[in-house]
């Protein structure tokens, strides 16, 4: 999960989608493991655990992708330091 957010942070979106679907490729097979298990109260709390990083780092891409799209830089700036990683660039030299 730390991972896939400095990637989102570093505005590496598709980086932090393929963790994110690992991440939930190793939960969703995990789930056909774990009810096998002897003592398996540990692996319930790290499954848990599994599932509430899945559920963060696919909040963050959603929140990032909606955000940059509804993004509109300041007129006339030409920095990089007012665009939001992700987002497209929106010319508002016809405006």
């Amino acid at each position: 999960m730390r991972l896939a957010m400095g990637r989102i942070s570093e505005g590496e979106l598709e980086f932090a989608g393929q963790i994110c679907e690992f991440v939930r490729e190793i939960y969703r097979e995990l789930t056909l493991v774990v009810p096998k298990m002897d003592d398996n109260s540990d692996m319930v709390k790290k499954m848990d655990v599994m599932l509430q990083s899945v559920i963060k780092i696919e909040n963050a891409c959603y929140s990032v992708h909606v955000r940059g799209s509804e993004y509109i830089p300041l007129r006339g700036t030409t920095e990089p330091s007012y665009s939001l990683p992700g987002a497209p660039e929106v010319d508002l030299g016809n405006l």
